[in-house]
């Protein structure tokens, strides 16, 4: 009897406005079907200024981790899901509006052989500083936005 499950296969930011040192920020990650069984059990999220992502790096430096066992995403089907990343001010020393390249590294387990890897995912995100003239602007409420699954 086969089975089959999905991985993490992008990561992406869909709030619509910029990230805020000091705040916790919603990311998305999208999941495509596998054949055999696919467990992802960690996020590991690195940051950097650079503008173009390093296909094995995590970039300038590490910002947290996500437990994908502690929030019930460790196999998933296709589709997506959120999880919420805090930018840290002691990591994030910055005075104007800046483009960071976010570097997500899972961890894995793949089918019966259980086969580890890791792999690498990224995506753009715009962050303002502590104290900015944008924040009435981009720190609305936001609206629920519709996950088609």
């Amino acid at each position: 009897m086969s089975s089959s499950s999905a991985y993490i296969a992008s990561v992406q930011s869909t709030s619509g406005h910029y990230a805020k040192v000091g705040y916790n920020y919603n990311i998305t990650f999208n999941t495509l079907d596998y054949i055999q069984n696919y467990n992802d059990y960690s996020v590991i999220i690195g940051w950097t200024t650079h503008p173009i992502p390093d296909p094995i790096s995590l970039g300038a430096f590490v910002g947290s981790t996500i437990d994908l066992t502690s929030i019930g995403q460790v196999t998933t089907g296709y589709g997506n899901f959120s999880a919420e990343v805090f930018i840290d001010p002691a990591k994030f020393s910055i005075t104007t509006v800046t483009t960071y390249i976010l570097t997500a590294a899972v961890t894995s387990i793949v089918g019966a052989s259980l086969e580890t890897s890791v792999r690498f995912v990224n995506t753009t995100i715009i962050i303002e500083p502590q104290s900015s003239a944008h924040t009435a602007v981009h720190c609305e409420p936001k609206v629920p936005a519709l996950n088609v699954q």
